[in-house]
C-alpha cells in the first residue's frame, strides 16, 4: 500500500515548499512543459491535469524525499492517460540505486491502478521523473540496465529478458542560468532550491527585486506563497546571514517586513529556528544562552531598521545607534508602534506623548 504521510506540510521545510507549489496541477503542468522532453508535451493534455492523491516514497525515506502523481490523459482520446511521477529528491548528494527505487514506486502506481480499474488488460505510461538540486554531481546512471550485473559481453544474450527503462533528471545544480518557467511561483521555488543554501543567495534576491514586486502585486495567491518562501529560506539558512536574507526580503514591498518579523516570531516559537546572524553563532560556538539571546535581540533589530527605512528612506546614525543599541523588550514595542508613527523620530516616543 502507498505510504500516506502524517504531514506532509510539518516541519520538513524543502517537501513543505515542494507540496505547497507542484501538489497544485497549473504550476505543475508548467513545470512539466519547461522540464518534460518537447514531444512527449506534444502528445499530453497537461491543461487537464489531475493530481492523485496517493504518495509512494518509502517512510524511511521521507525526510529527503517527496512524490507526487498526477494524471493526464493523452490528446488522442483513444490512448487515454499517463501518470507523471514527480520525485522531489534533497539529499546533498544522488542516490546511485535511483532507477531501482522509481521502478518499485511505479511498481506501486501500477497496483494502484490495477486497484481502481479491476479489469484493466493494459498498464498505463509512467512516466518518472527527479528533481534534484544536491551539491555533489548526479553521476548515477538513468538507466535501470546499467544497475543490472550482466557479464562483460552478455549483453544481447540478456538485455531482451530483463527489465529496463531510463528516468528524466531535472539537476538544478547543472542547470545553466535561471530556472525555465513562465509561473513566477514555480521559478521562485526552483531558484530557492538552486541557490538557497549557496553564497550566491542574497545577490539573487537583489536582481529578483522586480520579480518578487510582481509576484506580490500581480500574482493571485502571491503573498502566500511570498510567506512559505520566507520560511522556507529562514529555516535552511541556517550556515548563511539569515538577517542578511531577511532583511533583502523585506525590501521587496512595503507590508513585507512586518510579515516577516510576524514569520520570525513563529519559527521561533515553533522551535525551528534558535536567532539569526551572529547571536545563532556565538550561541553554537560557545554553548551560551546570552549568545541566543542576543541573536534574537539582533534579529529584531536589524529587521526594525528595514521596516523603517522601507517607510522613510535611509535612517539618522542616531537612529540605528539607539535601535541596535535597544533591549529585546523595547524593539518588541518599537516594532509595533513603527506602523504608525509619521516620521522616524516618534519611534521613541512613549504612547502619551503622542498628540
Amino acid at each position: 500500500m502507498p505510504d500516506q504521510p502524517d504531514n506532509p506540510l510539518g516541519k520538513k521545510p524543502h517537501n513543505h515548499l515542494f507540496l505547497h507549489v507542484f501538489g497544485q496541477p497549473p504550476l505543475a503542468a508548467d513545470f512539466f512543459r519547461s522540464y518534460l522532453p518537447a514531444p512527449v508535451v506534444g502528445q499530453l493534455a497537461l491543461d487537464r491535469l489531475q493530481r492523485r492523491p496517493e504518495l509512494f516514497v518509502d517512510g524511511d525515506l521521507k525526510d529527503r524525499q517527496a512524490d507526487l502523481l498526477y494524471e493526464v490523459p493523452f490528446h488522442s482520446a483513444q490512448s487515454g492517460s499517463a501518470f507523471l511521477y514527480l520525485l522531489y529528491e534533497h539529499q546533498s548528494s544522488p542516490e546511485p540505486l535511483m532507477a531501482f527505487r522509481l521502478l518499485s514506486y511505479m511498481v506501486r502506481v501500477w497496483e494502484w491502478h490495477l486497484r481502481e480499474h479491476p479489469t484493466a488488460k493494459r498498464l498505463p505510461v509512467v512516466l518518472p521523473i527527479v528533481l534534484y538540486h544536491g551539491l555533489a554531481p548526479w553521476k548515477a546512471s538513468q538507466r535501470l540496465l546499467d544497475l543490472i550485473a550482466i557479464p562483460s559481453g552478455q549483453g544481447e544474450n540478456f538485455q531482451a529478458h530483463v527489465p529496463d527503462f531510463q528516468y528524466l533528471l531535472t539537476n538544478l545544480r547543472e542547470e545553466p542560468g535561471e530556472p525555465c518557467s513562465d509561473e513566477l511561483m514555480v521559478q521562485f521555488t526552483l531558484r530557492a532550491f538552486k541557490w538557497g543554501k549557496t553564497e550566491e543567495l542574497v545577490e539573487k534576491l537583489y536582481q529578483w527585486q522586480e520579480d518578487f514586486r510582481r509576484l506580490l502585486t500581480m500574482t493571485r495567491g502571491g503573498w502566500h506563497f511570498f510567506e512559505t518562501l520566507v520560511k522556507y529560506l529562514t529555516v535552511i539558512c541556517e550556515d548563511l546571514d539569515r538577517s542578511q536574507v531577511l532583511e533583502v526580503l523585506a525590501q521587496t514591498h512595503e507590508q513585507a517586513g512586518e510579515r516577516i518579523m510576524t514569520i520570525y516570531e513563529e519559527l521561533k516559537k515553533e522551535g525551528l529556528i534558535e536567532g539569526i546572524a551572529i547571536g545563532k553563532a556565538e550561541g553554537r560556538q560557545e554553548g551560551r544562552q546570552e549568545g541566543r539571546q542576543e541573536g534574537h535581540r539582533e534579529g529584531k533589530a536589524t529587521l526594525l531598521i528595514v521596516l523603517l527605512e522601507v517607510r522613510f528612506g535611509p535612517l539618522p546614525s542616531e537612529i540605528v545607534d539607539r535601535i541596535r543599541a535597544a533591549t529585546e523588550q523595547q524593539l518588541d514595542a518599537w516594532v509595533k508602534r513603527c506602523l504608525f508613527i509619521t516620521k522616524p523620530e516618534e519611534l521613541f516616543l512613549e504612547p502619551t506623548d503622542f498628540s
